[in-house]
């Protein structure tokens, strides 16, 4: 009877081990995810910072072009 206690014991620990492992996988896999997202949205920054930049050097671009057109006519 002791062995079969042993083998019923042994049984629920290995239960035990493999709860922990998946709960402590499923942790891992949280944790990665985040940090999969905290990439996606610093890469979306990034890109809204270069598009504002873009827009901005073209603005600042279609001034100066106004601003010389004019000069040039009259010296003509």
């Amino acid at each position: 009877m002791g062995v079969f206690t042993f083998q019923v014991m042994n049984e629920k620990l290995n239960h035990c081990v493999e709860l922990v492992e998946l709960v402590s996988s499923h942790l891992n896999d949280k944790h990665h995810v985040r940090l999969e997202w905290m990439i996606i949205v610093l890469i979306m920054v990034e890109v809204v910072f270069e598009m504002l930049h873009f827009s901005e050097r073209v603005l600042v671009d279609r001034a100066h072009e106004k601003q010389y057109i004019p000069a040039v006519q009259e010296g003509q």
